[in-house]
């Protein structure tokens, strides 16, 4: 159960941006198998089988690939600046058998990382990504538009955030900023570990959302 999301939000016009199905700062803690690198190497690279070294973690027996959340136990509010601050914990078998500590956490080589999802409520306009951009090294970068086999799905975001316009404004009708970390994944957390260079599906990021790394050591 997703206990650590938002799941209702609205602007100052009276705009819903979150429900139960467009939820908001969904955190995800995800461990990986060997499996999910031997995928990735053979999508990477077919000709030579799964490698080792850098593109893998050999002698991962007892590792799992699984998605977890979190779930809230503490939550203060200051109504005056309109902040929150929310306390997660995960479950005793993820903290004490895998990385789920907040605090002292223990070097581990069991890959792991850890997710948020932002999936606001935006109007479908097209079947494109006309309507997205994405700030890269200062350019504006529309996701539908990557060379064929690089990294189609996963971005390394600057100042300008993500960016999404209704084609009646030059303003945009939304836009994302990510202030401690850069590496965004568009339409899922799964793209760490695969490679199908796919184009990033726009009509995927409405329903599936934008998804913010906030630490892995694949």
């Amino acid at each position: 159960m997703r206990l650590s999301t938002i799941v209702f939000l609205q602007d100052d016009l009276g705009r819903n941006l979150s429900t139960i199905n467009n939820t908001l700062g969904n955190i995800q803690y995800k461990t990986y198998s060997n499996n999910d690198f031997n995928r990735f190497n053979l999508q990477f690279n077919p000709n030579c089988g799964p490698p080792y070294g850098d593109f893998a973690k050999p002698g991962l027996t007892n590792s799992e690939s699984q998605t977890l959340f979190p779930h809230v136990i503490s939550l203060w509010t200051d109504n005056i600046n309109k902040t929150f601050l929310i306390e997660l914990t995960f479950l005793d078998d993820i903290i004490e058998n895998y990385g789920g500590k907040w605090f002292n956490k223990i070097a581990t080589r069991f890959p792991e990382s850890i997710w948020i999802e932002f999936n606001p409520i935006l109007p479908v306009i097209s079947d494109t990504c006309n309507e997205w951009k994405i700030d890269v090294l200062g350019y504006n970068v529309d996701p539908s538009k990557i060379v064929d086999y690089s990294s189609r799905q996963l971005h390394a975001i600057e100042h300008g955030g993500v960016r999404f316009y209704d084609q009646t404004s030059a303003r945009p009708l939304f836009t994302f900023y990510s202030f401690d970390v850069p590496l965004l994944s568009i339409g899922s957390s799964e793209y760490l570990l695969n490679f199908d260079n796919s184009i990033a599906d726009c009509q995927g990021i409405n329903k599936n959302g934008l998804f913010i790394n906030l630490h892995n050591n694949l």
